[in-house]
Formats: C-alpha cells, structure tokens, sequence
C-alpha cells in the first residue's frame, strides 16, 4: 500500500551556526528544597513538563540527565522560548554544580527535538526550523554533534525532500528518540508534511539515520527503495538496538491505531528490511487523537523488547472493564514482543478500578542491571498537587515479570525527564506536587539507592518516608482527570447552588493568553498563540455542580469541561463552550476567538 495515501488529518493541522558557550551563574531560589530531594535544579520556564501532551501526544523532555566520563552527573535545561540548553555538571556525592554553567543556543535551527549521551561520551542535539514554504532545499532538521567537554564536532542535515512526501514542521505533535545502532546514530521523529491533495499538511513518522563520521544523514526511505517503518499519526517514538538490529516504536492514532513495532533485524549488517508488528490496538475511531494510552520506554533484551506506558483498558480487560472510554483510570503496563515472530505478552503492572478513584501517571524506566529494569511512577486520586500521592517502584526484565515491588505513600514521581543510574542511585529530576502548575516551575533532584535493586531505598536530605509492599493509595476521592489550572490564568468566580444557571465561574487557556479577562457575563474572548506553540488547552468550569459543557470546534461536539486545539501557524479558529444548566432549563454560549501567530 502506497505509504501516501496512509494518513489522517489531526483535528486542527497545526501546524548552522556554531553554537556559543557562555558563563551563568548558579540557580539561586528562596523556596525551601522538599525534605526527600537531593538538590534544586534550574528553573523551567514553562508548564510542559509531562512527556505527554494532556494524554494525547509526546513533547520533548525540557531536562535530560547524563553520566560523563569521570562519573559525575549533567544537567541539560532546555529553554524553548529563548533557544538555549544549559548545561551544568554535578558533584556525584554532594551534587553542587562543579564550574560555571554553558549556555549553547539553537536560535538558527529553533524547534527543540531531543538530546542523547552516546556510549563514547559524546552527545547529540536534534533540531530544526519550519518549512513553510516547502522547499526541498532547505535543511530543515540539524543533528548536532559535541565532543564530551561540548565542542561541536560537526552537524548534520535532513532537506525538506528527505522522502517523497516532505518536512512541514518537524517534531509536530511527537517526542523523538535516537540512539547509536552499530555504527549509525538512528533517529525516530515524525513531521507534519507537505500539503497534499485534499490541501493539509498531514503528519506521519520519518526515520533516518546519520553516519557519526561524516555527518551525512538519509532516511530509510531513500536508503530503501521508498520502504520503511511508517506511522501516520505518530504521536510518540522510540529506538532502540536489538542484536544485529533496531526496533522503532510508533504511537499512532490512525495507520495503524496502535503501538507499532518495527524490527530491522540486519540492520547493522546493512539489511535495512523491516516488518511491522502491532503490539498494543487501540479502540475507538481512526484517527482520534485521544488514544488513552501514554508509551515512555522501550528496552531490548534476553526475552523480548520491553515497551513501558500506562493505559485505559482498550482489549485488555482490569477488574472486568474493557474499553477506551475518558473517563476511565489509567493502569501502568508491561509489554514483551519477540523480535522475530512479533508475539507479545502483555500485562499489567498495577490492577486499579478503571472506574474508581485512582489512576497511575506516566511511569519513567531506567535499566539497573542486565536484564533488569526500574519502573517508576505515581498512583494519584484528585489533583497532582491536592490529592493523595503514592510513588511505586517496580523492578521488572525483559518478559514484563515484576521481580519486586515496593510503595512510598505521599511520595510522589514527577515523569518529567528519563531517569539515569549514578552509582548504585536511580536519580531523575522532578517537581514539587505543591506548585507543579506556576508559570515557572523549579525542579528538584530525587534519588533511590538501588544497591540492592530488590529493596530500593529513597535518598535525599531528609527522606522519611518508609516503602510499603502494597500499591493502593491511602484515600480515594474523586479524581480530576484534567491539568489543574495555571495559576497565571484568570480567577474563578464563587460556584452557586441555583440549577437553572447556566453561567461559566472560570475560563482557563493554557499554551495562550486570554483576552479580555474573564467575567461570568462577558460572552466572547479573545486568545493569541505563540508561534511556537502549537496546542492550547480550554477549561472551562461550570458555576454549578451538575450544568454540562459542551465544546464546539471544527464541526465537531465535545461533551467536556476541557478542549485541546492545534493550529497552524498564522491561522484563527472559533470554538463555542454552550453550558447547559443542571436542570436543562437554559442555555449559554461563550465564544472564543484563537489565534496562532
């Protein structure tokens, strides 16, 4: 089947220079650093800390931890709105920053894509810039490589006519991946393409590979005869070696509406043939972004790859529930695939009610030994940051089998970056749950001392929290399955108790800015995008417990207090939140203008 015509329009198509070293000074913060954290590390600049999209696509992560050469930790910050990463080194016992901070900027190639340590101490940086104007000759997607002490070495370049179907915006709605593979680095990205027949920018994966010698880069369709793993939409990707090969994993909503594995078993020998197996098939409708399933990690081992996420039920049944409703929790899973055959085991690594209070949240993975795996994530009932918390640790190999398990009540994982192994400690970077939603977050390094990786120990300043065997949470209120509102968002009204009110006590816009301020009497707004953002999430909250709010855009309803909308650059949408009062008596429409620069 001709790879072209495999597409399916997202719901609103949205869319060298050597880099400089300067000094910064140290991260300064009056905030007092959390009993269980091991240092504070520099602030964010904005909210997209979750690897996931509000459940629907992959972003890159904005901090990524390394380990050099002589055993201590890096930090690389990624600031997309000023175009740099910043890079600090750590003393591996104390964890101070050793030496001044480097600031390297990506201002001539500004769309951030991913960063990766190579096995020889080396690093790479990907990058791009727009193609707008669709031009085959423009070298849309830079791989940068740096020596160990950040050197450029020397950079390569994917053009807009890397395949025959083209780069628009590269990284459009995904998170890429890239590791060494024999002596290629192999990278795993998707773009929005070139404008096809029906007059959309369509969006499906593109992976390639670069000769680290040479820098030259080429795609595995032009490497192939046109032939090569392909996914459309592809939401989230992931590399990884396998043997004398690679196995790609795509997260699509479409073509396939599945996790999808491809396993080029010669690679390293040059055989670059490929077969695609469906590992995990999605319910509901082809093309829906909303798959309610989140993908984060992938390994290869002795028994099989290893592909890490959390997921609604879909055909897996919990507690006697199937299906992919909204509504439903979240479980964390485990899915082993035999390379050669395709066949995967699936299971799931927690059992809770998809219809109850609970649910688990993005889990992260690190490897501790051979064929030994740590999955890490929270079980969350209400809000991230008022709700009860449970950090769970889950040791796992290459089949899915839990080979321990342990639980920290009130401890929370903040899936916020890839966790590394230093020594005998697990350390990721993650936030405080108390002020996870500020315009600017400051993150924090958590540690778990692994020595025994069957009885993992927290560590930090003042950790007291003592592991349980059981992974329940303590309470179970009702959740709130949406991101809680920026503070930097306008306030909500009091909520009143009269049915017959159809009025809305808050409207939020994350990703934008709303204009005017909100007012429960004012019926129309205005929001305005960042270039380079390209989603925005609604929320808007009903004045009275019970009155329904239906979102209308692009000719479609959404019966949710929350709407996520991608647009392409330079263009205006409106969308409709009607409120429909508890007792179905009246009715109200806000209407809101947006606008991507």
């Amino acid at each position: 089947m001709s790879r072209t015509r495999r597409v399916v329009v997202l719901l609103a198509i949205a869319l060298g220079c050597l880099a400089g070293l300067v000094a910064l000074p140290a991260t300064t913060s009056a905030r007092a650093v959390p009993a269980d954290a091991l240092a504070e590390l520099r602030p964010l600049t904005t909210y997209e800390t979750s690897g996931y999209r509000w459940e629907n696509y992959g972003t890159p992560d904005l901090i990524e931890l390394y380990v050099d050469g002589a055993g201590r930790l890096g930090v690389v910050s990624v600031d997309p709105e000023a175009h740099t990463l910043t890079v600090e080194t750590r003393d591996p016992s104390s964890y101070a920053v050793v030496g001044a901070p480097r600031v390297i900027s990506f201002a001539d190639a500004p769309v951030y894509g991913d960063f990766y340590a190579a096995p020889d101490g080396t690093f790479y940086v990907l990058l791009g810039r727009d193609n707008l104007q669709e031009k085959d000759a423009l070298e849309v997607v830079d791989i940068r490589h740096y020596s160990a002490d950040w050197s450029l070495l020397g950079t390569g370049h994917l053009r807009g006519d890397a395949d025959e179907n083209g780069i628009y915006e590269p990284f459009a709605f995904s998170a890429p991946d890239m590791a060494i593979v024999g002596s290629r680095l192999v990278v795993n990205m998707a773009r929005t393409m070139y404008q096809s027949g029906d007059g959309l920018h369509h969006q499906a994966s593109l992976p390639f590979e670069v000769d680290p010698v040479t820098m030259k880069a080429a795609s595995f369709a032009s490497l192939n005869g046109g032939n090569a793993p392909y996914s459309s939409h592809s939401f989230k990707q992931l590399v990884a070696a396998s043997g004398k090969g690679v196995a790609i994993l795509d997260h699509g909503d479409a073509y396939p509406r599945a996790l999808q594995l491809s396993v080029l078993s010669g690679y390293t020998t040059g055989n670059r043939s490929a077969k695609a197996f469906t590992i995990f098939p999605f319910d509901g409708a082809v093309g829906d972004n909303r798959t309610g399933v989140d993908v984060t990690a992938m390994y290869a081992g002795p028994s099989g790859v290893l592909t890490v996420g959390n997921a609604v039920p879909h055909q897996h049944p919990v507690k006697g529930v199937s299906g992919a409703k909204e509504s439903y929790r979240r479980n964390v899973y485990a899915i082993s695939t035999d390379p050669v055959t395709g066949t995967s085991r699936f299971q799931w690594l927690t059992e809770l009610d998809p219809t109850g209070g609970a649910t688990a949240l993005e889990p992260r993975v690190v490897q501790v030994a051979d064929d030994r795996y740590a999955v890490l994530f929270s079980l969350r009932t209400g809000t991230v940051a008022k709700g009860a918390l449970t950090m769970e640790y889950r040791l796992v190999d290459s089949s899915g089998a839990v080979l321990a398990s342990r639980s920290w009540p009130g401890s929370y994982f903040s899936p916020i970056t890839e966790p590394v192994l230093l020594g005998h400690d697990i350390l990721w970077a993650g936030l405080d749950p108390r002020v996870e939603n500020e315009s600017s977050v400051t993150p924090y390094l958590y540690g778990l001392d692994v020595s025994d990786p069957t009885t993992p120990v927290r560590v930090g300043q003042g950790s007291t929290t003592s592991p349980t065997s059981t992974s329940t949470p303590t309470s179970s209120p009702t959740p709130t399955s949406s991101p809680t509102p920026s503070p930097t968002s306008p306030p909500t009204t009091p909520p009143t108790d009269d049915p017959a009110d159809s009025s809305l006590a808050g409207l939020q816009a994350r990703g934008g800015r709303l204009s005017p301020a909100f007012t429960p009497d004012l019926r129309s707004y205005q929001v305005s995008m960042k270039r380079r953002q390209r989603s925005l999430l609604l929320t808007a909250t009903p004045s009275v417990p019970g009155a329904m709010v239906v979102w209308k855009a692009f000719g479609s309803r959404i019966a949710s207090t929350d709407i996520s909308l991608s647009l392409s650059s330079g263009s205006t949408s409106l969308v409709k939140a009607v409120v429909t009062s508890a007792d179905g008596s009246t009715r109200t429409t806000y209407k809101v203008s947006v606008t991507r620069a």
